[in-house]
């Protein structure tokens, strides 16, 4: 049996040099910018998309296709046609924001998304500029976050969370800035009428007039 196992690794070798599905791989990048912008990056290899949309930038390189865009923020996003099956919450607060994903039921027709290879695993990975307070992902780095979705062109699933608080640095300075005004003006104001209660205690007419008693 042993002479046969280099001649069945050499016919894998070559079902898989022939066939590219089977090297397919997809990597959607998501990075999340301070000023709340997104950068998505869609990197397929080993497989021509069914779908590609018309808001997306694509090059390509050898076996690659990269599908790239900008979009504002994960407001815009909800709102896209070809996304990913993701529905984002946002809570604005006085400096920072906090931003929830959660899986939509069902994937949208007709996206990239969806005409992926749904036999292969797709990895999902963002870079989040902020504080994760919850996350589903399988695995982390820092501030990135990685994500192994099996059978894409689906839902992700009920369990597919991520939560994130991200900081808004203008709002922040303004509103130390003001806290900072605010308190100092308190503080001047209590000063002031310290000020005016020792100057009311020495100058009352009732102590100049014990003073001229005392004298006569």
């Amino acid at each position: 049996m042993r002479k046969y196992i280099p001649a069945v690794l050499l016919v894998l070798f070559l079902c898989l040099c022939f066939n590219p599905a089977a090297l397919a791989t997809t990597n959607w990048q998501i990075d999340w910018e301070e000023n709340g912008a997104l950068l998505e990056k869609v990197a397929i290899s080993g497989e021509e998309p069914i779908n590609e949309g018309s808001d997306w930038q694509v090059s390509r390189s050898g076996n690659e296709i990269v599908f790239s865009r900008n979009v504002a923020n994960w407001k815009a996003y909800n709102n896209l046609t070809d996304k990913l099956p993701l529905q984002a919450t946002v809570k604005d607060l006085l400096c920072c924001k906090i931003i929830t994903l959660t899986a939509l039921p069902e994937a949208q027709k007709d996206t990239l998304y969806s005409g992926l290879d749904q036999n292969q695993t797709m990895r999902l990975e963002m870079n989040v500029p902020g504080i994760i307070l919850d996350s589903s992902a399988a695995a982390k780095n820092k501030n990135i976050v990685y994500w192994e979705i099996e059978n894409p062109g689906h839902s992700f699933g009920q369990d597919f969370i991520f939560r994130v608080i991200m900081v808004d640095g203008l709002g922040l300075g303004i509103s130390i800035l003001s806290l900072g005004v605010i308190f100092l003006a308190i503080f001047f104001v209590r000063r002031m009428h310290k000020v005016s209660q020792i100057i009311e205690e020495t100058y009352s007419l009732d102590n100049i007039v014990i003073e001229e008693e005392e004298e006569d």
